[in-house]
């Protein structure tokens, strides 16, 4: 899942110059159902890589950084994202909200895309859609799911309309399902959000038929 939101006081200064557009990546190793699930392999890589490559390739996104914990138990995955070029921030782990917009300060961000590293099938090109989306839009945030605040509500394309289907990675079953599904489809790095789709609803008929 990604959500934008704009920092406040900035949103005036649109006309005047380009607003920088940071992607931020939560993560963090003491998961409690899913303990080390960050550097957990899949399809060969770690699924923290899955995350950081597929938010490297929007191409509104002016910096990706990956926000984690100070603790000893992060360093790989500082260790991880600095190896792929992508920016760091580390902070306290009980202050998730402060590390957060420490991040988004320190690397002096006007537009924030938040990415929960959770889902290895996060799509840049749908981060570019939110973005583009965002851009015309009077609005302080950009979800999914409308609420009480100045937002936009994204329509989902109908190829990706589909919220039954799960993606995200809570426990070792569920990394062991999206394995199972990256064997069977062919689903690499470079698929799309809708081949994802697409491979996971032909999955789920199949197991149907059976």
């Amino acid at each position: 899942m990604s959500r934008i939101n704009r920092q406040r006081g900035l949103g005036t200064l649109a006309a005047a110059a380009p607003l920088r557009r940071v992607a931020i990546v939560q993560a963090r190793m003491g998961s409690t159902r899913f303990p080390g699930k960050m550097l957990a392999p899949l399809g060969g890589r770690p699924l923290l890589e899955w995350v950081l490559r597929r938010v490297q390739s929007a191409r509104l996104v002016d910096a990706v950084v990956l926000a984690t914990t100070d603790l000893q138990r992060d360093k790989p995955l500082v260790d991880l994202a600095r190896n792929l070029g992508v920016a760091t921030f580390t902070g306290s782990e009980s202050d998730v909200l402060g590390r957060f917009a420490a991040a988004s300060a320190q690397h002096r961000a006007d537009v924030v895309v938040r990415v929960c590293a959770d889902n290895p099938f996060v799509d840049g090109a749908e981060i570019d859609r939110l973005l583009a989306f965002f851009a015309v839009q009077d609005v302080d945030y950009a979800w999914d799911h409308a609420s009480a605040y100045r937002l936009a509500a994204v329509p989902a394309p109908a190829a990706l309309a589909f919220p039954d289907l799960r993606f995200d990675v809570d426990r070792p079953e569920h990394l062991s399902e999206l394995a199972l599904l990256c064997e069977r489809a062919g689903l690499g790095l470079s698929s799309t959000a809708a081949e994802v789709v697409a491979a996971a609803r032909a999955s789920a008929s199949a197991e149907l038929t059976v």
